[in-house]
């Protein structure tokens, strides 16, 4: 099982070939000086791309499309569980002003359209909660993939 919090960052209405499907993006941002996210993918995609740590990394910036491997999930996102499909992984990599790294993953998905379900998925784009500073800040979900 493949777990973290994650932001919906894109939500649309895609047609491939005669299908139309729900296309949505996952954004994660990970402080990278020991990565753990990429890691839980291994055993469904080839991560060596990534280092150990963001600082050893050889990119800053990379996309690694997925369609083709036909990598499907039993996907539960606040709290709401369907099936879908990995399309592709992109991650960006960049040193903060202190000189530490974060890497930003944006994870996007495809599923069968399901009213019951994308409706509730929709209501969670770009969500903001105010923080204890008083900053505006996207609402971050618990996501679980649990590979088909």
């Amino acid at each position: 099982m493949i777990t973290f919090d994650s932001m919906l960052v894109s939500d649309k209405t895609i047609a491939r070939g005669d299908r139309t499907l729900k296309c949505f993006a996952l954004k994660v941002v990970e402080d990278t000086s020991v990565r753990t996210l990429i890691k839980q993918f291994s055993a469904d995609f080839n991560v060596s791309l990534f280092s150990t740590s963001a600082a050893q990394d050889d990119f800053d910036h990379i996309n690694i499309p997925l369609q083709a491997k036909n990598i499907s999930y039993n996907m539960t996102f606040a709290g709401i569980a369907f099936e879908a499909k990995l399309n592709s992984v992109s991650a960006v990599v960049k040193q903060k002003k202190d000189g530490t790294y974060m890497t930003t993953y944006t994870f996007t998905f495809v599923k069968e359209l399901d009213p019951a379900v994308d409706g509730i998925i929709s209501a969670t784009f770009k969500n903001k909660y105010v923080d204890e500073k008083g900053k505006k800040q996207l609402t971050q979900y618990a996501t679980t993939l649990d590979k088909v």
